[in-house]
């Protein structure tokens, strides 16, 4: 389909007024990153050719050892990376619950200068579902991002643009959070959507770009809410919450599938980024980090992966639990059955699965693992731990509430093969309040 002439003179439009209303706001050039931003990154990646740039802003004593969450966040049409952060900034709430935040920048587009070109029937060849992409890639390398925990949002053409991460990597990114924004009728009804992914939506009754009921071009916010609640499995009745300010919070929570929606309307309220409410930008941040790519991190609980190596007792070690990951009440027990009898034995965890063949069994976890104390099997080749997750001696301590560590026991087996020492399989552990 030729590109509309008019939807280009639209989006121009839009993308002007966005840059003129921020620098009457903010007092501030949106053309060139600011020297008042203090504490970011310049990156930059190769996206088909094209040199694409983002800042990175890293918590306050940032350890690549933490494998912290990424908060991508996409400025407005016309605007910049640097202004993104006044759009909504996420660096107080990055410094103190951990996470990482990600501001991308735009490039000339069809629909103007600085402006996100967004897939569909006016796609003008920018390739934005790539840059995502390749972002996610380099900060899992430069900065071991957590890549089950990649939320993306943005404010108005930058609201637009997190559909098509919804629509094109709902195996990359967990959770999308539009803002000023509704979905773009060809995105809705060019894609076989068969993938979760939460959303978290803030829009105004009377805003110019993305009309509550509607528009030509996008769908309405009960058409939207109506499409993520049954492409989630979320319950059908939403519960509603006043936040003051003429602003109402509907909550669809997660079915069986550990995915929900949520919408934030202001009545009244017109073309506002997340800062322009009271607590945007925490709204945002406390919704999507529930989430990982399997849904809620507290909904499907511990879970078994990865394999045990045939030991001197048997097929192999096999790792469960009883209790569960809440932390309050603390009540977390690692059982192993199927280990060497009357053995020593460590359990350790870590943040990263992997897979790779250790003594005579597997290690299936990754990154900068921590020890607990060492324990020995009965005669049957059994053993229990209870963690206790107030104990500041020992590293289980370092636990809290939205973690996901991963578990395994290492043992001796000298009956075993020439390595004399084996491991169970391994246990995912989501903590939950």
């Amino acid at each position: 389909m030729p590109i509309s002439s008019q939807l280009i003179k639209d989006c121009r439009s839009r993308c002007q007024e966005h840059a003129l209303t921020l620098l009457a706001l903010l007092g501030v050039s949106l053309l060139t990153p600011q020297a008042s931003a203090q504490g970011l990154n310049n990156e930059s990646v190769n996206v088909n050719g094209v040199t694409r740039e983002y800042l990175v802003y890293l918590p306050v004593n940032f350890d690549p050892a933490e494998n912290m969450p990424a908060m991508f966040f996409f400025h407005g049409g016309g605007g910049t990376a640097n202004g993104a952060i006044f759009e909504c900034d996420f660096r107080p709430l990055a410094d103190a619950d951990r996470f990482i935040a990600v501001y991308p920048q735009a490039i000339d587009s069809t629909s103007g200068p600085n402006c996100w070109d967004c897939l569909g029937d006016y796609h003008g060849g920018v390739d934005e579902v790539g840059f995502m992409s390749a972002m996610i890639d380099a900060m899992a390398a430069d900065y071991n991002i957590d890549t089950q925990r990649v939320y993306a949002g943005g404010y108005s053409l930058g609201g637009s643009i997190v559909y098509d991460f919804a629509a094109y990597l709902p195996d990359r990114v967990a959770v999308i959070a539009p803002v000023a924004a509704n979905m773009w009728e060809w995105t809705l009804s060019d894609v076989n959507w068969s993938t979760s992914v939460a959303c978290v939506h803030l829009v105004g009754t009377n805003d110019f770009y993305a009309p509550y009921n509607g528009s030509e071009y996008s769908i309405s916010s009960s058409a939207q809410n109506a499409h993520f609640v049954s492409l989630n499995g979320a319950q059908a009745t939403p519960t509603t919450e006043s936040l003051g300010g003429n602003i109402t919070r509907y909550t669809w929570d997660a079915g069986d599938g550990c995915h929900g929606h949520q919408h934030i309307v202001r009545q009244g309220g017109g073309h506002d980024a997340p800062s322009g409410y009271p607590q945007g930008a925490e709204w945002i941040w406390d919704y999507a980090s529930q989430y990982n790519l399997d849904g809620l991190i507290d909904c499907a609980g511990p879970a078994t992966y990865c394999q045990a190596g045939p030991n001197s007792s048997g097929a192999g070690a096999l790792i469960g639990w009883s209790g569960s990951g809440s932390v309050s009440a603390n009540d977390l027990v690692l059982d192993v059955v199927g280990a060497a009898a009357s053995k020593p034995g460590i359990f350790y965890y870590g943040p990263n699965q992997i897979e790779a063949p250790f003594g005579d069994g597997y290690r299936c976890v990754g990154g900068a693992v921590k020890r607990l104390p060492v324990v020995f099997t009965d005669s049957f080749g059994d053993v229990s731990y209870g963690l206790d997750l107030t104990d500041a001696s020992l590293p289980t301590a370092t636990i809290s509430v939205g973690d996901v560590w991963n578990f395994q026991f290492w043992f001796r087996d000298p009956p075993g093969t020439l390595a004399t020492f084996n491991l169970s399989n391994a246990l995912s552990v989501p903590f939950t309040p």
